[in-house]
Formats: C-alpha cells, sequence, structure tokens
C-alpha cells in the first residue's frame, strides 16, 4: 500500500465512526490521502505490516517524524544515535536501519 508520508501523532484522538481511526499519542501513521487539509486518510504501523488499521484522522493531530539532520547521525525510534553513513560514505549496515516499535 503505497503512502505520501509518514507522521507521528501528537495527541490520542479516539474515534467517533467506522470511518475514523483511533490513534494514540507517538503512533507512528503512513498517509494514504491528504486532499481534504482537515482529515487524512492513514494507515497505523503496527508490528504486522499484515493488519490493517485504516481510517481518517484528523491532519493537527499528527506531525512529521523527524527528519535525519545533515550531522554524521540521527536519531531514529527509540533515540538511539544511527550513523547516516559509514567511514567509507556508503549506507550503513541493514542491520542499524531496523528497529522494532
Amino acid at each position: 500500500m503505497p503512502f505520501l508520508k509518514v507522521l507521528v501523532a501528537l495527541y490520542d484522538y479516539d474515534a467517533n465512526t467506522e470511518e475514523e481511526l483511533t490513534i494514540k499519542e507517538n503512533d507512528v501513521l503512513y498517509i494514504l490521502e491528504d486532499d481534504d487539509p482537515e482529515w487524512w486518510k492513514a494507515k497505523l504501523k503496527t508490528a504486522d505490516p499484515n493488519d490493517l488499521h485504516v481510517g481518517l484522522i484528523p491532519s493537527n493531530y499528527v506531525e512529521p517524524v523527524s527528519n535525519p539532520s545533515s550531522s554524521s547521525s540521527s536519531t531514529l525510534c527509540s533515540g538511539h544515535p544511527v550513523p547516516t553513513t559509514t567511514s567509507s560514505g556508503s549506507c550503513p549496515p541493514l542491520r542499524w536501519c531496523i528497529t522494532l516499535i
């Protein structure tokens, strides 16, 4: 399922209709549609990528996941520093990029 961007929930939101998605603060969300400025269609990131938790969320309850800085390291998920490149300038080993939430 292609997505437009990855965002993180700033607040809890309880769905009021079947079309809406309940989210909790710090949930990671894949935005599937953002045509409406107030309500975006999102998929909740889960440990099992086959779980389909999809629905509408209020756009003002989310913010972009922090982008890596231009420095030699970035912060992912649980706050652990992860190098963006190795000393040779290539991408770091895949094991550095995988974090289970």
